[in-house]
């Protein structure tokens, strides 16, 4: 005869917190990505100072820290895009994005790399999936982005919808300020 399982709430309530510290570890960045975002950061602040080499041995050591994080990715692309590596650019860019398709941060930058290298609509699609991720924090600077990219493409409708956007969000946009005023002023001559 088959044995009744019984109630027993303590081991129910270890059960439950087990599974929600389990989640909530999931959220939280692991000593490893803390350690790749700091040498992201020491590595983006000595490109800034002009120091490449030692910028690309922080950014190396962060994508060794942590493969998957996205940013250790699409910060090693913006430094191959500015060192003048296009074909390393994109790789990371591409990697960045197959880690977190949604993330807005990483949409933008590849986004940009698009741009200037004259990919207007695959550039617009990721302007647009940038300002579509909740969580990121300056979907104005995406649409200005796409503003821009809209200019460079020849497509002014585009562009002072862009700008009008990202001002609508912040209208502290000086640049998009700036250019829809005068595109503005351009039909009104």
């Amino acid at each position: 005869m088959p044995r009744a399982l019984s109630f027993n709430p303590l081991f129910c309530m270890i059960c439950i917190t087990s599974m929600l510290l389990i989640g909530c570890q999931s959220n939280t960045p692991t000593k490893n990505e803390n350690a790749a975002q700091h040498n992201i950061d020491l590595g983006l602040a000595y490109f800034q100072q002009g120091n490449v080499e030692r910028a690309k041995v922080k950014l190396n050591r962060a994508l060794e820290q942590a493969p998957d994080l996205p940013s250790a990715n699409y910060s090693m692309a913006y430094y191959f895009e500015q060192t003048g590596n296009a074909q390393e650019a994109e790789h990371y860019y591409e990697k960045a994005i197959h880690l977190n398709p949604r993330m807005g941060e990483a949409n933008n930058n590849y986004a940009a790399f698009l741009c200037r290298r004259g990919e207007y609509d695959e550039a617009d699609d990721l302007f647009l999936k940038a300002v579509k991720d909740p969580s990121y924090a300056t979907p104005a600077a995406a649409y200005e982005n796409a503003g821009l990219c809209a200019v460079d493409a020849g497509d002014n409708r585009k562009a002072k919808y862009y700008f009008q956007a990202a001002l609508n969000i912040d209208p502290k946009r000086a640049t998009s300020r700036l250019l829809l005023q005068q595109m503005q002023e351009s039909l009104a001559s």
